[in-house]
């Protein structure tokens, strides 16, 4: 069995919110009868929680920087892809860059994770469009080589709408590293996505577009191998991927959340 594994980036995550699940950092608590607590003195009133609470909404709306961030992550199948012996690109057009569909290759789903926790997921309307230029002089016997690099163009980006432009995700990349096993072939090209120019996530998700990303695909189904003079010059490979990066919910989001916790506690507080 032949596999085919692409991985490009490493992972910048944030791993815990941004107080480490401590409330004590900002100053709040509860007490023993689920009381608000503020520094050790309780919140007596439904109006001062209220106004708490407006305050924490208004500022997230407003674009504050959330509490917390955490790790997003992007699974996707059907994927089919296509090396020439130069560059590796989805397997629908070897042109792109522009979000358009029509040079995009068709996913079959495409799953969004937060901390590891399902979020959702698309099965429509959901493409890949990849050029990963310079990848040449990939022993046919197996080997370690780095591309020419991209130079901070486009080169992967997962859409998420059958229009143009349909990025849901857009990420520039440049230079990688590529290992290939030999017999069989199990391959892994290496690098970090330099820029994310757009980015249009469903469920409330964002992308710290300041921190790496990672991207891993894999394919078990490798065909139509070809090498000339100890070196590879075309294969066809289909799989799945995932995209990993820190992020965090939007604010609208979390003002929602807020408000929710808001209206739970003022049922509590009139029981």
């Amino acid at each position: 069995m032949r596999t085919l594994m692409l991985l490009v980036g490493g992972v910048k995550a944030a791993r815990h919110a941004a107080f480490g699940g401590n409330d004590s950092a900002l100053g709040c608590g509860f007490g023993d009868d689920g009381s608000a607590m503020v520094r050790g003195a309780t919140m007596k009133t439904t109006t001062t929680l209220t106004a708490a609470l407006l305050v924490v909404g208004a500022a997230l709306m407003a674009g504050a920087a959330p509490a917390m961030a955490g790790l997003i992550e992007i699974q996707f199948t059907g994927l089919d892809l296509v090396y020439d012996g130069a560059k590796i690109v989805d397997a629908k057009s070897a042109t792109g860059g522009t979000g358009t569909p029509a040079d995009s290759d068709p996913l079959t789903t495409m799953v969004f994770l937060y901390n590891g926790v399902e979020q959702g997921r698309l099965v429509n309307n959901i493409f890949a469009d990849i050029k990963i230029l310079n990848v040449a002089g990939i022993p046919d016997t197996g080997g370690f080589i780095q591309t020419g690099g991209n130079g901070n163009t486009f080169g992967f980006d997962l859409l998420m709408s059958n229009s143009a432009p349909g990025w849901g995700l857009q990420m520039g990349i440049d230079k990688f590293s590529a290992f290939y096993s030999g017999s069989g072939i199990s391959m892994a090209v290496t690098g970090v996505a330099t820029s994310v120019p757009t980015q249009n996530l469903p469920f409330g998700l964002s992308i710290n577009t300041g921190d790496q990303i990672a991207i891993v695909v894999s394919s078990a189904n490798v065909s139509n191998i070809t090498a000339s003079g100890g070196f590879l010059t075309g294969f066809n490979a289909s799989g799945t991927g995932n995209v990993r990066a820190s992020g965090v919910p939007e604010p609208a989001t979390l003002a929602l959340l807020a408000a929710g916790l808001g209206a739970m506690l003022l049922r509590r507080r009139g029981r």
